[in-house]
């Protein structure tokens, strides 16, 4: 009843009231559901509809990346996986152990030197590391995909 009385603008006749807002409510309505389901006319499609987002479009070769940027990349991401950490302490104790006359720049400098094989070797000898430690101690790729054009989040670039 409450939404009726709200469809009263003029006091003397009510019913015609409430009857032309209903009726311009039910009109409304159905044109809003009619036109969802229409197709569009005149407006230009999505140049992005049927593509996946972040792919490739334009000229895909494979390049090799520089060795020394992408393992100190990987000694990054290592760096920073809370996974890793462990490995990380315990290979920073052996440093120390094996060279304790060393200064602690030199022993950073052979620690970001030789974490990547040294984990890589360690993650071998133990079966029961994790899936996500496993594959980090895999290392990357040399060899990358590179596109001169790529689609994400509807851009394209």
């Amino acid at each position: 009843m409450k939404i009726l009385k709200g469809y009263v603008k003029n006091p003397h006749r009510p019913e015609a009231s409430i009857v032309e807002r209903y009726v311009a409510e039910e009109a409304v309505e159905f044109c809003t559901e009619y036109l969802s389901r229409a197709k569009s006319v005149g407006l230009p499609k999505s140049r992005h509809v049927g593509r996946s987002p972040g792919k490739g479009t334009l000229g895909g070769r494979m390049k090799s990346v520089d060795r020394e940027e992408l393992l100190q990349a990987h000694l990054y991401i290592l760096t920073n996986t809370l996974e890793v950490q462990p490995y990380l302490d315990m290979h920073r104790r052996l440093m120390k152990e094996k060279n304790p006359r060393k200064v602690e720049r030199w022993l950073v400098n052979e620690h970001n030197k030789t974490f990547i094989s040294w984990f890589k070797n360690e993650v071998a000898n133990c079966p029961s590391a994790s899936n996500t430690v496993s594959w980090l101690a895999a290392g990357p790729n040399f060899d990358i995909i590179s596109w001169r054009g790529y689609d994400i989040n509807g851009y394209s670039f």
